[in-house]
């Protein structure tokens, strides 16, 4: 006895699949909804309603609408292709940290050149050519005064900034 609609079965996906698939547009529903606006504006969505639902779910104060309109987005999101959503998701995820680590780079060679100076300036120099050796010097001394004599971190600060311009344009 042989069943016609068991093989159809195999084609289908589990329930416990679907439920996993609804699960991950609500979840990006979600990131949609908490974006800044300005972040938002740069994501492709070319459904009016589904813009539109995401408009009013940032307007819901109440945590049961709001969820509600959240499951709405992520029924929506179902009808339509979210590869290019994920993908523009994902290059500003990857602009955030590389972003990041520049920072983190900038907070790393600040803290080199307070400790070791000149040596960590003709280094940093070296790796990145364009910054400018006198001005880095300048604030690196300017810095050192401040600490020692307790004053607002003026130079420190703008060490860092000119630390991050040379590390930002080089990369």
């Amino acid at each position: 006895m042989h069943d016609e609609n068991h093989d159809n079965w195999e084609d289908q996906p589990s329930k416990s699949q679907v439920k996993r698939e609804l699960a991950e547009l609500v979840n990006l529903a979600k990131e949609l909804v908490e974006l800044p606006q300005k972040r938002l504006d740069q994501i492709p969505i070319d459904d009016d309603v589904l813009t539109e639902g995401i408009a009013l779910a940032r307007r819901i104060t109440a945590n049961s609408g709001k969820k509600r309109q959240i499951q709405f987005i992520g029924k929506r999101l179902r009808q339509i292709d979210t590869a290019p959503i994920l993908k523009a998701l994902n290059q500003q995820h990857d602009t955030d940290t590389a972003l990041t680590e520049q920072h983190h780079q900038a907070e790393a060679w600040r803290s080199s050149i307070l400790k070791d100076g000149q040596s960590a300036i003709n280094t940093f120099v070296g790796k990145y050519p364009q910054a400018e050796r006198t001005q880095i010097r300048s604030l690196w001394q300017q810095a050192v005064k401040e600490t020692s004599r307790q004053e607002p971190p003026v130079a420190f600060r703008k060490l860092y900034r000119i630390l991050l311009e040379a590390i930002s344009f080089q990369a």
